[in-house]
């Protein structure tokens, strides 16, 4: 056997075994993106084909699922699948921005809060995904817990909004929003100050800042 045909054998049994792997790999995506389109059309009758239709159908189903076979693998395109078939179109259009980011984050938010999380990412796109690009999954805590006021409170304190964030209610949250700006506007000192405070009694530090003009000035200064 001459050195050429050698060569010639060898190209040609490679390339039939990676023909043969992206058959198996276009054939595993090709099942999850049905079993999705039937979980999905299911869900809930003519509203959910409608949707199903909007966003490109089956064939648009499967080019998403083979996208993220190919980039992430078949491990993250069954937990792709998952997610959509729990939660709809809607975690669908917010994993495609990033899904390895945002399966990593899905994993580790609360199930009782996760379908708010989504909403809340898909509401405000651009900024929640810079957001949990910083923080991961606490960005969807906070925006799940804080409707309408999580990604300004995230955006304006960012570490320390995580923090008392968790410690307060989603009306509480509301006035934190409000004072966010006059909050990160603080030196260091006087802010980690105003921090402690509203740590240490939420409530009643959050009820002053609401009802009392220019408070988180004077509560800064406290020691």
């Amino acid at each position: 056997m001459t050195k050429k045909l050698s060569a010639v054998i060898l190209v040609s049994v490679f390339t039939c075994s990676m023909a043969a792997h992206a058959g198996i790999f276009t054939s595993s995506a090709a099942e999850l993106a049905e079993k999705l389109f039937v979980a999905l059309s299911r869900a809930s009758g003519r509203e959910a084909v409608e949707e199903i239709a909007e966003y490109g159908g089956r064939k648009a189903l499967r080019e998403t699922i083979e996208k993220v076979s190919e980039e992430y693998g078949e491990s993250a395109a069954k937990k792709f699948v998952g997610y959509g078939e729990r939660f709809g179109l809607r975690a669908i259009r917010v994993m495609e921005r990033d899904p390895a980011m945002y399966i990593k984050a899905f994993d580790n938010v609360p199930e009782n809060i996760l379908k708010k999380a989504i909403w809340a990412s898909e509401r405000e796109p651009e900024a929640m995904s810079g957001l949990v690009k910083k923080f991961g999954s606490d960005a969807l805590v906070v925006a799940a817990r804080h409707r309408g006021t999580g990604v300004t409170i995230l955006e304006t304190l960012g570490d320390d909004g995580i923090r008392l964030s968790k410690a307060l209610s989603e009306r509480q949250g509301i006035t934190l929003a409000k004072n966010a700006e006059d909050i990160a506007g603080l030196s260091a000192r006087n802010r980690a100050n105003v921090i402690k405070k509203i740590l240490s009694a939420p409530g009643r530090v959050i009820d002053y800042l609401d009802n009392i003009p220019g408070y988180c000035i004077r509560l800064s200064a406290l020691v």
